[in-house]
């Protein structure tokens, strides 16, 4: 291969590894509401808003939960890769190695707006929605 070829095929090369690296816009829904009219339209979105309050407080619970969970789960591992490791160590043993623990992840799924947006319009509202880009943004 001649030394034009191999740095022409290293040149797309790089291209296509810094491609791999360019920053992904991230986008937000943004809601806006429109209010019924009438007493009782308004006794409904106070339910509506007592609703996703509760919705709110379950999700931050099972978050709460999930995590004390992995962070209990982890210590344990690392308490035992520990005592694993200096029982090798102590028996004289070759290639001893300490494990590595990985921590949970807690992905806990968060509806409550759309729950709540569903219960707004139940009671009359209009809920409307528009997705704006709020980081790495492309010039338009």
């Amino acid at each position: 291969m001649k030394p034009s070829k191999i740095i022409l095929a290293i040149m797309v090369l790089a291209t296509l590894l810094l491609q791999g690296c360019a920053v992904v816009p991230e986008y937000q829904t943004f809601y806006s509401y429109a209010p019924p009219k009438g007493e009782a339209a308004k006794s409904c979105l106070f339910q509506c808003s007592m609703t996703e309050t509760q919705c709110e407080q379950i999700v931050q619970m099972r978050l709460d939960s999930c995590t004390t969970a992995a962070a209990a789960k982890a210590q344990a591992c690392a308490t035992q890769a520990t005592i694993t490791y200096n029982t090798c160590l102590a028996s004289g043993a070759q290639g001893c190695y300490e494990s590595w623990c990985s921590t949970d992840q807690c992905d806990v799924p968060n509806n409550c707006k759309s729950k709540y947006n569903s219960c707004y319009s139940i009671c009359g509202g209009v809920v409307s929605s528009e997705t704006r880009c709020v980081a790495n943004c492309q010039p338009q």
